[in-house]
């Protein structure tokens, strides 16, 4: 479990920022990217994995959709560990990342069917977000029950469609 601290100064107006689709190399200072293998055989995607000697877990989850737009005020992230969401269903999906513990560089990626992500380890994220219909992911990380996971409260932020 982690601790939250609420959001600076709620009542200000939302900053907006527009969703981008997602690219390896704007994606690169958050983790990585997996797509599938462009022809038969292996890629490997360990470059981002790390884990501070702690124990593997890999989960499955199901996650309702937003309508864009909408707004985003708390991050989380693990300090000890990346985090890896592979889709194991059809569904369009947002990655929302940030270097900063206030968001202020705060990114949305608009992920392609059947793409999955690692996002680094100490990486601020917003939750897991679908968008169309429910969707289900395989999510491993490492953990060991002590400080896995940090939340923070950010100024309100719009997460609004590509225009």
């Amino acid at each position: 479990s982690g601790a939250y601290a609420a959001p600076m100064s709620p009542q200000e107006p939302a900053r907006t920022i527009a969703v981008e689709p997602l690219r390896p190399e704007t994606f690169e200072p958050f983790g990585d990217v997996i797509s599938p293998p462009g022809t038969t055989g292996r890629e490997v995607h360990s470059a981002s994995l790390c884990h501070d000697g702690r124990s593997p877990v890999l989960s499955t989850t199901r996650a309702t959709p937003l309508e864009l737009p909408f707004d985003v005020d708390l991050l989380e992230r693990h300090r000890h560990s990346s985090q890896t969401f592979i889709p194991t269903s059809d569904a369009s999906w947002l990655v929302i990342v940030a270097t900063s513990d206030d968001g202020r560089d705060l990114q949305a990626f608009e992920v392609q069917r059947g793409v999955g992500v690692t996002i680094a380890r100490d990486i601020w994220h917003h939750r897991l977000t679908v968008l169309e219909t429910e969707a289900t992911f395989a999510v491993l990380m490492w953990k060991s029950g002590d400080g896995d996971d940090e939340f923070t409260g950010i100024d309100r932020v719009t997460i609004e469609a590509a225009q």
